[in-house]
């Protein structure tokens, strides 16, 4: 069984049921093997959530597009569960698996290229320090004004696609986030301690903010002057029944983007001053 981790045990399990048995997208869009990523994380105790498009190929397959196994191996697949050859046909003993590797992942196997960027740049956003792994913010948490902030990393899209988000058309796309982003919502309604939300980049900021307004956001957009590229913030709050959650992204990519570092610590100072 399960430990609970937010809201209603049943409730969470019939979520995460039916993240990981959800078939509503083409197999022309999505490999049916490849599991949705409900999260990466300590979902359980994270109060802050980064927020991005959908999981990358390489979450599943290495360098040379070969499958991860082994202790290489970050999520589960359709494949690992015997007898299992439907989405539809995994088992709740099989869900605890598929979570239990999703909770471990950034201390087990993070893919460091992106994990270990997003979260130095948090290290100077959120605690305005330089911290030695990019993957504390994820894994131990940083100290913002004698709190302790612990993130965790959540997708719109579960699935990662056949081909990268960016060559997909409009259509695609629009299926793909109008299939998923109830996943989000729920999620996001059974994590009370979540008290921030940051998006990092241009692409994600475009395809979830819209989202985000739907759960009520309020949020107002402002220029960061940088160096190397025109860069624009925006910042608002979601009041959800009385809960308030501070929303921050940016349109500068501080993960494949080529920054100069005056201009990272530019932005991370934009940033944290829109936490406040």
């Amino acid at each position: 069984m399960r430990t609970q981790y937010y809201g209603m045990l049943s409730e969470v399990s019939n979520l995460d049921r039916s993240i990981l048995a959800c078939s509503k997208c083409p197999n022309s869009l999505v490999d049916y093997d490849w599991l949705p990523i409900s999260y990466f994380g300590d979902i359980q105790h994270a109060n802050a959530w980064t927020i991005s498009i959908n999981p990358s190929a390489r979450e599943f397959t290495d360098a040379k597009g070969e499958v991860l196994t082994g202790t290489a191996q970050r999520f589960a697949r359709l494949a690992d569960f015997s007898g299992v050859v439907a989405r539809g046909d995994i088992r709740q003993s099989e869900t605890a698996s598929a979570l239990a590797m999703q909770d471990s992942v950034l201390r087990r196997a993070p893919y460091r290229p992106y994990f270990s960027k997003l979260g130095n740049f948090l290290g100077l956003a959120v605690g305005q320090v330089s911290i030695r792994d990019g993957l504390d913010p994820f894994v131990r948490g940083i100290e913002k004004r004698k709190q302790r902030m612990l993130f965790c990393h959540l997708d719109l899209v579960k699935c990662a696609t056949r081909v990268p988000w960016s060559k997909l058309d409009r259509g695609k796309r629009r299926l793909l986030i109008d299939n998923c982003q109830g996943f989000l919502a729920q999620q996001f309604d059974r994590t009370p301690k979540v008290r921030l939300l940051l998006i990092n980049g241009r692409t994600a900021l475009t395809e979830i903010e819209p989202v985000l307004r739907d759960f009520g956001l309020r949020a107002t957009s402002m220029p960061v002057e940088l160096a190397t590229t025109r860069c624009e913030l925006i910042s608002g709050t979601i009041d959800r029944q009385r809960r308030f959650i501070r929303v921050v992204g940016w349109t500068a990519n501080v993960v494949n983007q080529q920054l100069r570092t005056a201009d990272i610590i530019l932005l991370a100072k934009a940033v944290h001053q829109a936490m406040s």
